[in-house]
């Protein structure tokens, strides 16, 4: 596999499907990027896991960019005060 720029990370593997892996406590130097998410495997190469379940691996950085974001996107207080936002953006009248 050759990644255009690989980042390594940790996670453990909850479930495996023909085109993604669906992981937990997806780090990255023992900081957490994410709880829970799914990562391509068009775009990660495991590298091993250990006794305890941990697999390191490279991932594509745009991937790793893009859970994070989805990740502060689902939060309530994030979406609410985007939506706040937007009423100040704009007048509403009903």
């Amino acid at each position: 596999m050759n990644l255009e720029l690989p980042i390594p990370v940790s996670f453990s593997i909850k479930m495996e499907t023909d085109k993604a892996y669906i992981v937990s406590e997806l780090k990255l130097q023992d900081t957490l990027l994410c709880a829970e998410t799914n990562l391509p495997k068009m775009y990660t190469e495991i590298k091993s896991t250990d006794k305890n379940d941990v697999t390191t691996a490279i991932v594509e950085n745009w991937v790793l960019e893009q859970r994070v974001q989805e990740a502060r996107s689902q939060s309530v207080d994030n979406a609410i005060n985007n939506l706040i936002q937007l009423t100040q953006d704009v007048q509403i009248s009903f």
